[in-house]
């Protein structure tokens, strides 16, 4: 839903996460004021939803690993998206 004179927005917290080898689940924070999809992700990377809308607490989960990894995964809504970064390893920060 759109408000007179107000802007789209599109937001996640945080923007990059990292997981050990073993795996595991994180929670990332998507707001929004429109509706918004992934839109795109690297394919072993899972999540809890696929779309929503306001505020969604969003589970991001990856398997145990034997490497290191960089992936990423794209939300989108209507002209904005944004790419949450995800890693697996040591790799520190992205």
């Amino acid at each position: 839903m759109l408000f007179f004179g107000l802007q789209s927005f599109l937001y996640a917290d945080p923007e990059e996460i990292n997981f050990d080898l073993s795996g595991g689940s994180q929670s990332v924070f998507i707001v929004s004021n429109t509706d918004w999809s992934v839109t795109g992700k690297s394919s072993w990377i899972n999540t809890n939803f696929t779309s929503g809308n306001g505020i969604k607490t969003v589970t991001i989960s990856v398997g145990a690993y034997p490497t290191q990894r960089i992936g990423s995964i794209t939300f989108s809504s209507n002209n904005l998206s944004i790419i949450l970064l995800v890693s697996q390893g040591d790799y520190g920060q992205v």
